[in-house]
């Protein structure tokens, strides 16, 4: 099973899904959501391209998130993450390992 199935289980593309759909599906799944963001672009913000002294844990990184950017976080998902096939997930989450 790929890493993307595992975070986003269950998430069916539909033909032409709503912004509000995709939004209510994030919204449901946003700690998974915030930990394929880490994972893809490590401990910073994809929002504001902030790091912080605060962003050493995940649940650093999620709290800005979900404090600061949550709207923001769930367009970025939805318009940049959402869209592209499991392959092209996991080539991303690869090529960020390479970095790290």
């Amino acid at each position: 099973m790929t890493v993307f199935r595992k975070i986003f289980n269950g998430f069916e593309k539909v033909d032409s899904p709503t912004f509000q759909q995709v939004k209510y599906y994030i919204n449901g799944n946003f700690s998974k959501a915030v930990r394929l963001l880490i994972a893809i672009y490590g401990k910073k913000c994809i929002v504001c391209d902030w790091i912080s002294p605060k962003f050493e844990s995940d649940s650093g990184v999620a709290n800005h998130y979900y404090s600061r950017h949550r709207n923001d976080t769930l367009v970025f998902i939805g318009e940049n993450l959402l869209v592209k096939s499991q392959d092209e997930i996991e080539q991303m989450l690869n090529e960020n390992g390479d970095d790290q």
